[in-house]
């Protein structure tokens, strides 16, 4: 009994000089509540039903010239996605661009992401 009421001791010493003195919240006491990141909704598609293996080095190619490409897959589709767009306007701005820049994302196009994306590595 003397033991437990020594660690008590020592647990109220030890929170009384880290500041916490009392664990209810203070009427004073304000709860600071960091709002969930919202994913994001939609993905450009570079390249879509092609191998595992063809769809890492097509996204490691990409990531060299600058885009944020990976490789995924979704259910059993194998893509190479450039992810991280809250609208579809966002998505087709930025497909706009890589179009403009080369005839190598001619045939992209805005996916709306429903289902967890799985990074292939």
């Amino acid at each position: 009994m003397k033991k437990i009421i020594s660690l008590l001791l020592v647990l109220v010493m030890t929170i009384s000089v880290l500041g916490c003195a009392s664990i209810a919240p203070s009427a004073e006491s304000s709860v600071n509540i960091t709002p969930a990141v919202k994913e994001a909704l939609y993905a450009i598609v570079i390249a879509s039903a092609i191998s595992e293996k063809n769809a890492v080095n097509y996204a490691a190619k990409l990531q060299k010239k600058g885009y944020d490409a990976i490789a995924c897959k979704t259910g059993s589709m194998v893509r190479v996605i450039i992810k991280g767009f809250e609208t579809e306007s966002d998505a087709y701005n930025q497909m706009r661009q890589m179009k403009a820049k080369s005839s190598e994302f001619a045939n992209v196009w805005s996916w709306k992401v429903n289902d967890e994306i799985m990074p292939i590595q």
